[in-house]
This record gives structure tokens, C-alpha cells and sequence, in this order.
């Protein structure tokens, strides 16, 4: 048996649960749910199975696919004002597993007062100590005698592990992030909630039985539960809207409706529906739903349901920019890969064994504060542009400000990923970036959805994807987005015992 429905199959099944998107936090939240075989999970994604694609399982230079558009749509943002009119491309993982399945296997937790500071904007169960154990459940550290064992239970779904391949470089670019740091040796542990230091990071991939391969939520979280009778995945299935009970002044879900081909079908739920379709596809589902900002929804003539402003506001992503350094000329960096005979004969070494180049994400880390390395002139000049007005909320701009002074705050992330330098500086500060696709906060907690997840004013429906966090985090955002969706699994869980 096995989970993936035809058409025809999920239409005859009835469910508790009806959960949106088939994505990082949407399957681990429908595995986790399933576990309970009482419970009926139906999952409608909009994407391909691809549970046996080479493509996404391989791992290494190459691996980050978010430009395929087999296994993604490339959406573009509106230009910017700000980066003189550009535009950016907004991939959306379209396969059973979301962005897990596609991305570079970068797997990092926030730093403790990242989490913090969701309490102190209101979210009183989603502090640091509240989702701890959630990392800890979440993921497996593949490493013998490490300092963190203590934070992992040695049987959770993703693994993660240091690669057996490296460069010289990474240990060079370490080196300069302790110098402008002032810490003489090793790092702690990134993922001890303390984060101004460096390391070599511990990317989301297999070393134990599927050795060299990608650890993301299809692998490791759906595997074991194929054979479940009580979760039903349809894909190929786009949800156009939440449908709600015909009753006055209420606001109940009942189900939704999607589309399938060129037809559109109907389900319904008798617990709730949960959106888990992302920060960009969440807001789109609940406006067409009629929740949403009045003023927009008129404009796109939907029928207000909820109003509900901060609906598709709030969008957050970090941004990444680079330098060119020039290297002696015999330095071993991933650019080799461009010779034809290397890549041969790396394709065959991990065909053989799963080692060497194609096995491992091979990326150096480091997370300063700003002010290590600008002066307090400069720091204040960039803490003042948080404060703005129309740029942020004097609230959120002015916590944003002091994160940016405070020496203990890490402002930035040094990743080791080259990119060529060639504007004037002028050009290049608004020009020479660009987004790292981390969407987040456009249903956000506090505002669209309560401390539990539920959209305000209404009954029967969730959202548990990025789209809820109420401020970003340092890093890559996977760690967090499992974490969020095991913490959910267990407050549903205690909504419907």
C-alpha cells in the first residue's frame, strides 16, 4: 500500500484533517499527525511525487535546484524602489517536500533571543526554552562524542553530519571570521542558541544507511509512513480556496476546494483545514478564501469574509550579497567542478561509494554582530534607516535598530559562497545583492494566526508554515520550520484529544 492517491481514490475518503501543501512543514506535520491511526490526514499538493528522483536525493555542488522549473514555479517580485527597480525571482518548491527538496541541505537554528524576542512581540509558548525540544525532536546529529549529543534523541527523522569532503579554504575562511571576532581558537557549537562565532556548518545529509544522500522531510519524515492507511497524499492538486459553513456571522471551515486537471472537486473536513502552503502561496489561499484586507479583496473581487489587514504584509527574507578573492593559483575550491574530466570523475566516486565532491555541501559559516567590523558611526547611520517613516512600524523599526547596535546581536551571516564583484560601490550597495528565498511573516503569529496557530476570527482553520513567524531569524529557516511543525502537531494533538 501506499499513500499517494489517485484522484479518484482521495475524492472516497473522508477526513479529520485536510492539510494544504505537501511542503517542509505540511508533510511533517501529516506524518507526525498520522502517527495517531485514528486520525484521518488527507495532504493535497500542488507538486509531483518524485519520491525516487536522483536529482533531489543527490547531494553537493549542484544540488540546490531551485531554478528547475520541473520542481518549482520561478515567480518574480514587483521591482524594488529601493534596488533601483530590480526584480527578484521567488522560486516555490513544487514537489512532495517543498523547499526541503530542492535547497543547499543548509540546516541551522536560530540564535536563542531570535526566539525571544517572538515571546516578547506577544508569543508567549514560542520562546527559545518552548521550541528546544522541538529541535531536538526534529533533527539527529550524525557525529560521534560531539559536545550537542545531549540536545538530540538518536532517533529523530533529519539527519544532519559534518561531510567527509572539505577545502582548504573553509578552514581559511573560519580562520577570518575568529579574527574579526577576537576568539583565538574553535567556536562553540552553532547550534547551542549562542551564535557569534564560526564553524563548519552541519549540513541536512545522510551518512548512515542512505549514505551521501539529501535528508529532507520526504525522505526521512514520509518514508516510514507510506503504508499508513490513514494519510491519503493527492498531488498534482492546486487548492484555489478554503470553503466555510453558510451560517451568518461565523466564519467555520468546512473544506476546500481545488483544482485538478482542468476541474475543479470539492472536499470536506470535520476537524479543520491547515494551510502549510508557504509565506507567498499561504496569504494567496486565505485572501481568495475572502480573508484578507478589504481593499485588496474588492480589488480582486472576492467577497470579504474576515477582515483581516496584515494578511500578505509583513513579507521578510534576508538578503545575501557577495565579494571576489583572488586565491594562489593550486587553492581546491568547488570552481574546479568546471572542468569536465573532474566532474567525471567525481560522478563516479559518488556513484561507487557516496563520497567526495558530490557527497557533501561543503559551506564555512560565521555569524558576527555588524558592529565588529563597523565603526559606531556606521552602525548608527544603518540603525537610523530601521526607524524610518513607510519603511517599518516604529515598533518593529526600532527593535530591528537595537538588535543592530547591540554587540551581542549577530547582524551578519558569512557564508562561502563567492560571487563576482564588478560595480562601483554606490551601485553596489543597491544593486549587488540579492534575496536568499527565505520568505517568512505573512500570516504572522499575533496578527493573522493566534499562539496556536488558528486564524483569528474563525473555526476550523490553521496555517503552520513560515508564513506564521512573527520575526525572522538568523540562518537558514528549515531547522525553524520543523520545529514549527512538530510544535503544531502537539497542540493540535491537544486541541483533539
Amino acid at each position: 500500500m501506499t499513500v499517494l492517491r489517485t484522484l479518484e481514490e482521495f475524492l472516497t475518503h473522508s477526513y479529520d484533517f485536510v492539510i494544504v501543501g505537501g511542503g517542509t512543514a505540511g508533510l511533517a506535520l501529516a506524518c507526525r499527525l498520522s502517527e495517531d491511526p485514528k486520525i484521518r490526514i488527507g495532504v493535497i499538493e500542488a507538486g509531483t511525487a518524485e519520491l525516487h528522483s536522483r536529482t533531489i536525493h543527490k547531494t553537493g555542488p549542484g544540488s540546490h535546484i531551485t531554478s528547475r522549473p520541473e520542481y518549482g514555479w520561478r515567480l518574480r517580485s514587483d521591482p524594488q524602489v529601493h534596488t533601483e527597480s530590480e526584480t527578484f525571482e521567488v522560486p516555490i518548491g513544487t514537489v512532495l517536500g517543498g523547499t526541503s527538496g530542492i535547497n543547499s541541505e543548509q540546516f541551522t537554528w536560530g540564535r536563542m533571543p531570535d526566539y525571544d524576542d517572538w515571546a516578547t512581540l506577544g508569543c508567549k509558548e514560542w520562546s527559545w526554552n518552548d521550541l528546544l525540544p522541538y529541535f531536538r525532536k526534529s533533527e539527529e546529529l550524525e557525529i560521534p562524542a560531539h559536545s550537542m549529543d545531549e540536545n538530540f534523541n538518536g532517533c529523530s527523522p533529519i539527519h544532519t553530519s559534518p561531510t567527509a569532503n572539505s577545502y582548504e579554504m573553509e578552514e581559511i575562511w573560519r580562520e577570518a571570521c575568529r579574527t574579526a571576532l577576537g576568539t583565538p581558537g574553535p567556536s562553540p557549537d552553532l547550534y547551542a542558541g549562542q551564535r557569534k562565532e564560526s564553524a563548519r556548518t552541519l549540513p541536512a545529509i545522510d551518512t548512515g544507511s542512505a549514505k551521501g544522500t539529501r535528508s529532507n522531510v520526504a525522505s526521512r519524515y514520509l518514508t516510514p509512513a507510506l503504508n499508513r492507511d490513514n494519510l491519503n497524499i493527492l498531488t498534482n492538486s492546486r487548492v484555489s480556496r478554503v470553503t466555510f459553513a453558510n451560517q451568518p456571522d461565523t466564519c467555520t471551515a468546512t473544506g476546500v476546494e481545488f483544482m485538478n486537471g482542468d476541474s475543479f472537486y470539492t472536499i470536506s473536513v470535520f476537524r479543520e483545514v491547515i494551510i502549510c502552503a508557504g509565506a507567498v502561496l499561504t496569504p494567496q489561499i486565505l485572501e481568495r478564501s475572502g480573508i484578507g484586507d478589504p481593499s485588496i479583496l474588492s480589488q480582486a473581487r472576492v467577497r470579504t469574509m474576515l477582515a483581516s489587514p496584515h494578511v500578505g504584509a509583513n513579507l521578510q527574507d534576508h538578503i545575501v550579497t557577495g565579494v571576489t578573492y583572488s586565491l594562489p593559483s593550486k587553492t581546491e575550491i568547488t570552481d574546479r567542478l568546471h572542468d569536465h574530466k573532474v566532474v567525471v570523475k567525481a560522478i563516479a566516486e559518488y556513484e561507487t561509494d557516496q563520497t567526495k565532491p558530490f557527497s557533501a555541501s561543503t559551506v564555512a559559516e560565521g555569524f558576527i554582530a555588524y558592529g565588529d567590523i563597523a565603526s559606531a558611526t556606521e552602525v548608527e547611520a544603518t540603525a537610523a534607516l530601521c526607524i524610518r517613516p513607510n519603511v517599518s512600524s516604529t515598533s518593529k523599526g526600532s527593535q530591528e535598530a537595537d538588535r543592530i547596535r547591540s554587540p551581542a546581536s549577530v547582524g551578519l551571516q558569512l557564508l562561502g559562497f563567492p560571487r563576482h564583484f564588478d560595480h562601483g560601490k554606490n551601485v553596489y550597495q543597491r544593486r549587488g545583492f540579492d534575496q536568499y528565498l527565505e520568505g517568512k511573516g505573512t500570516a504572522a503569529m499575533g496578527k493573522v494566526v493566534d499562539e496556536r496557530l488558528r486564524v483569528k476570527g474563525t473555526k476550523g482553520l490553521r496555517v503552520c508554515d513560515a508564513s506564521i513567524f512573527p520575526a525572522s531569524v538568523g540562518g537558514n529557516i528549515v531547522a525553524t520550520i520543523y520545529a514549527v511543525a512538530e510544535k503544531a502537531a502537539d497542540m493540535i494533538k491537544q486541541d483533539w484529544p
